[in-house]
């Protein structure tokens, strides 16, 4: 009989919290079948996206709020997993299956495109968090197939993936390992639903808590004060298959910068010293002080850049090729917002505000 562990349900922790951390970049919550009844079903295991064969439950939905030019709308799947090893390609491949069959869900004939009444049409695409990494075939499988990887194995993410994982200890620990039956399905339904509800995620008219959903002492806690802590993780499009989660020092400093400048000249930095140079920092060239970004180099480009001792070099034509331009999309109270990074060489000046 299959068990629900402590990683399993610091996973689905994770999630939640992954999801409020990155509200603000345009896709709203999907939680409920009420919310697309043709697409959407709910089960005993929480929320099902329709495929062409089967259903497959998701642990996270979103829905962009834009729709880009010739392409249909966009709908974000994402996965977290919080286990002590690198993530291999056993979750890529069940990710690759998923997004084939809810994709391939609409395939009309000839004979029946004429009779077929229409129905709206979606492009969904999938995400994976690790906490540990992810192995090298599994990098080089996501990238074949468009799947975006995001690592989040740093230091200045550790205390988030800590809490998601002490949480589910102290869930879990007073009747330890059980069997995954209907009563486990309800507690992760539970722990979800007090963290969307702490976290002002979910996107539904909810009942009130039950007596039974609130604790004095919840372990839960501790998760949620970290990621309100953190306030906002920025999730910025490279050029290239490089989709990068940017956290800010003071995302507050780096919001009024931008409001003022929404489009800019930066400068990236690495060094040995930094997570053995993974960890890459973004600042204005024309005040460098306004703000500090940071994030994790994909794990292919540090193979790459590392490989030799040219690395200096690797770097710089990693940082003209995939991060020319970084492109930060956000909605908030209502209003859109697109932010660009212009990576700028030393030695160059920033663009007059005028062409911006």
């Amino acid at each position: 009989m299959a068990t629900i562990s402590i990683d399993s349900l610091a996973g689905y922790i994770l999630e939640e919290l992954i999801a409020y951390l990155i509200r603000n970049t345009g896709y709203r919550l999907l939680v409920d079948e009420t919310q697309d009844p043709r697409e959407l079903k709910n089960l005993y295991n929480g929320l099902n996206v329709r495929g062409r064969g089967a259903l497959h439950q998701v642990d996270v939905l979103g829905e962009l709020l834009w729709v880009p030019a010739f392409t249909f709308p966009l709908r974000l799947m994402i996965e977290a997993k919080c286990r002590r090893k690198k993530t291999g390609t056993e979750v890529v491949r069940n990710m690759m299956a998923t997004l084939i069959d809810v994709n391939q869900k609409h395939f009309p004939t000839l004979e029946s495109d004429a009779l077929d009444a229409p129905v709206p049409k979606y492009t969904y695409v999938g995400a994976i968090f690790s906490a540990s990494g992810f192995s090298d075939p599994a990098s080089k499988l996501a990238l074949a197939h468009g799947i975006s990887l995001i690592d989040l194995n740093t230091t200045e993410l550790s205390d988030l993936v800590k809490a998601s994982r002490r949480a589910a200890k102290e869930i879990l620990q007073p009747t330890g390992v059980q069997p995954f039956t209907s009563s486990n399905v309800e507690v992760i339904r539970g722990v979800r639903r007090r963290l969307r509800t702490r976290l002002a995620t979910e996107p539904l008219e909810s009942a009130p808590l039950t007596s039974e959903e609130v604790l004095p002492d919840d372990p839960l806690t501790p998760a949620v004060s970290i990621a309100l802590e953190t306030a906002e993780l920025f999730v910025g499009m490279a050029a290239g298959p490089y989709i990068l989660v940017l956290k800010a020092d003071d995302p507050t400093s780096f919001l009024q910068y931008t409001q003022e400048r929404p489009a800019h000249d930066v400068s990236i930095h690495w060094s040995r010293r930094d997570n053995s140079g993974r960890t890459w920092f973004i600042r204005p060239v024309h005040r460098p002080a306004a703000y500090r970004l940071w994030f994790k180099l994909p794990e292919q480009l540090v193979m790459w850049i590392f490989k030799s001792e040219s690395a200096r070099k690797n770097a710089l034509v990693a940082k003209e090729l995939f991060f020319s331009t970084i492109s930060i999309y956000r909605h908030s109270e209502g209003r859109d917002s697109l932010i660009r990074l212009r990576y700028a060489p030393q030695g160059i000046l920033e663009r007059a505000p005028a062409s911006e």
